[in-house]
């Protein structure tokens, strides 16, 4: 289902395996714009942060992509995203949250669909000016 956003605050997306004896060696998520599937078109959205066992991973200079900061077997990661600010023109964009994760060196899943981030309304609305004359 749908996950609501809150434009320009931190939310936390955690990779886990299912099975508890599983492991897998890394793991990166990219913040894109939503469509049906995965377009490497697709614009790049919010910035993730790195803190911990996760860090940001620039591609082509926007910071919209996160991943592990070492190889050893884990089963899970914690990644920190900012949202998109509110936007100044336009609204806000549905995101989808895409991973790849490394089970071992030679042993990758690529381009897994995580997450549909919709906009919250309430924290991610153009502010309304109002004129007062006296």
């Amino acid at each position: 289902g749908d996950v609501g956003y809150r434009c320009g605050l931190i939310h936390t997306f955690v990779v886990n395996t299912s099975d508890a004896t599983a492991q897998f060696r890394g793991s990166m998520l990219q913040a894109r714009e939503a469509s049906s599937t995965f377009s490497s078109n697709a614009q790049l959205l919010g910035e993730f942060m790195t803190i911990g066992n996760t860090q940001q991973l620039l591609c082509s200079g926007n910071p919209g992509s996160g991943t592990h900061t070492e190889n050893s077997d884990k089963t899970s990661l914690t990644f920190h995203w900012i949202a998109p600010g509110v936007p100044t023109i336009g609204n806000a964009l549905n995101i989808k949250i895409w991973f790849t994760v490394c089970r071992m060196f030679s042993l990758f899943h690529v381009r897994l669909c995580g997450l549909l981030l919709t906009p919250d309304p309430t924290f991610c609305q153009i502010p309304t000016t109002t004129t007062i004359t006296t």
